[in-house]
Formats: C-alpha cells, sequence, structure tokens
C-alpha cells in the first residue's frame, strides 16, 4: 500500500479506538450526489448512489443534464442546491463533472477560468454548508465516440488541461479521477444502462474508500 493511502486509514483507526472492520462515517449518512446529465436517472451517477445506498448510506440525486459546477453556485441552480444542502445536511457532496466542462475548454480555451471558478466557488459553498465536496470524474471516452452534441475527440484532448486544474482545486484527497474505471470500449457520451451498471460497480470502491 502506498504511503499516501496509509496516511488516511492510520487516521481512520485512530479515531475509531484502532477497530478493525468500523464504518468511516455512520450508517445511514446522507450523502449528496451533484451533477450533470451523466447522474440523471439511468446515468453512472444515479447508478452509484444505489451502490452506495447498497453499502447503507442515504443518498439523494441533484443533476442538471448540459451544466458544469459554476451552475449550482448561481441563480436558480444555487437555490436548489441550497434547499437540498438544507434538507439533507449531508456529511459528504460527491461533485461528478467533467463532460461539460471539457467540451467547453476544447470548443472555447478563454472558458477555463470561469470554469475553474466556478468549482472554486462550488467547493467554497458546500464547506460553508459543513459538507465534505469530494469530487469524482470525468468518464474516459474511447476514440470515434459518439452523441451528445459533442466532439469527443475534443473533449479527450481538453482532459491533460483541466483535470490537473479540477485536482488542484478539490486537492488531493477529494479528488478522484473517473477514467480509470470507466469500462471501456464507452462508444457513446452517454452510458446505457448495462454500461451505466457496470461503471458503477467499478467506481464504487473507490468512492467508498475516500470517504471520510
Amino acid at each position: 500500500m502506498k504511503t499516501k493511502e496509509l496516511v488516511p486509514l492510520l487516521a481512520f483507526f485512530l479515531l475509531m479506538g484502532g477497530s478493525s472492520g468500523a464504518r468511516k462515517i455512520p450508517a445511514g449518512a446522507p450523502i449528496l450526489i451533484v451533477g450533470d446529465s451523466q447522474s440523471l436517472p439511468g446515468g453512472f451517477g444515479d447508478r452509484l448512489a444505489a451502490e452506495l445506498r447498497r453499502a447503507g448510506y442515504t443518498v439523494s440525486v441533484l443533476a442538471v443534464g448540459g451544466k458544469t459546477g459554476g451552475y449550482f453556485t448561481t441563480g436558480e441552480g444555487k437555490q436548489k442546491l441550497l434547499a437540498q444542502l438544507a434538507a439533507l445536511r449531508p456529511q459528504v457532496v460527491l461533485c461528478l463533472f467533467g463532460t461539460n466542462e471539457a467540451a467547453d475548454i476544447a470548443l472555447s480555451p478563454s472558458t477555463e477560468k470561469s470554469i475553474i471558478k466556478g468549482h472554486l466557488a462550488l467547493k467554497q459553498l458546500l464547506n460553508s454548508a459543513g459538507a465534505r465536496a469530494l469530487f469524482v470524474g470525468p468518464p474516459d471516452f474511447s476514440p470515434g465516440v459518439k452523441g451528445g452534441g459533442k466532439d469527443p475527440a475534443q473533449i479527450i484532448d481538453a482532459f491533460p488541461v483541466l483535470v490537473p486544474r479540477l485536482r488542484a482545486v478539490y486537492g488531493e484527497e477529494n479528488f478522484l479521477d473517473a477514467r480509470p474505471y470507466t469500462p471501456m470500449p464507452h462508444t457513446q457520451i452517454h452510458f446505457g444502462a448495462k454500461q451505466a451498471h457496470a461503471f458503477a460497480e467499478s467506481l464504487a470502491p473507490a468512492v467508498l474508500e475516500a470517504l471520510p
């Protein structure tokens, strides 16, 4: 096991008095997933919520198609998020984004600054509400993937710019790159039901390991 993996594990054991097999957060603890169309019903975020519920957590999903993280920091998006935070009081919010951010940067590199600013605001909003912001994403894509009105080649090309910037925003301990867990080939922008389920099953153990 790598050193960076040992640190949170040892800290957890100390917190729990060294007991083995204990949960990181209590059974039934509320978790909120905030995302784009990939988290709408049938998407991988929706399926990930189901996997986390099986693990004993209370999980809600707030997803709006075609949006980036910044959508939830102003106007209607912010009001929706604040309502969910007030009602659920989640200990952790999983931020499932990346596809639209990469597409926007690919189409217009000048949007990078506003996109990163939006995620900084999202993280700050969640932290101020007492929730840990854990970024999960983006999914990977196969060359030639089609759908969603996006150019997948441009999205893939934008990942080397986007991913390090988002990692810096959320912090190493609060960033989970979902690309290695993506079932390949990924031939559509949006996952089919079977592939979304496979992705969620692959990703869920890493998410559970990352929980505080």
